[in-house]
């Protein structure tokens, strides 16, 4: 408990990644972004390790629809692992834009913890994704029927660990 208080405490004293310990193409990327003046989503729907046992626990893009479908909303791809057959379905199926960056999302995690700091929310499976999101200080959503995850579930449905963290 002391522990968890602590931790809690100190997530309100996030810093921010300076441009400095990126690459100068991903500040470059993140600042377009921010140039279009709609709400940036970042969104990753499932592991890249898929298995009956695990697919259960993540999103389909039937399932995202609704989210897919905001208006006034970039989503910005923060799956790892090849997700060109799915991100092409949700370009199809939503009019929102969808967005790749230049990252490496699976061995740059400094790059992909910069991006996530310059969103305006994270809705995410409970992946690692979800853990640096946690970090990155910046509002997440976690969409998940994991059971592992249950023992993290506090007061509001609102992540133990990390505040800015919610399970829906």
């Amino acid at each position: 408990e002391v522990i968890v208080d602590y931790w809690q405490a100190t997530q309100a004293n996030v810093s921010k990644l300076p441009p400095s310990r990126v690459a100068v193409s991903i500040d470059d990327q993140v600042r377009k972004l921010r140039k279009k003046n709609k709400r940036l989503i970042g969104l990753s729907w499932r592991s890249s390790i898929e298995t009956i046992g695990r697919d259960e626990h993540y999103f389909d893009r039937d399932d995202l629809a609704p989210l897919l479908c905001l208006k006034d909303a970039v989503f910005v791809n923060l799956q790892y692992g090849d997700s060109s057959e799915e991100v092409a379905q949700f370009r199809r199926c939503c009019k929102s834009e969808f967005v790749d960056l230049d990252v490496d999302q699976f061995n740059d995690l400094l790059s992909v913890y910069y991006v996530m700091q310059h969103l305006d929310v994270i809705v995410t499976a409970g992946t690692t994704v979800l853990e640096l999101a946690g970090l990155s200080g910046t509002e997440t959503f976690v969409l998940t029927n994991h059971h592992a995850l249950k023992s993290r579930i506090g007061e509001n449905n609102k992540d133990i660990w990390f505040s800015n963290v919610r399970y829906v």
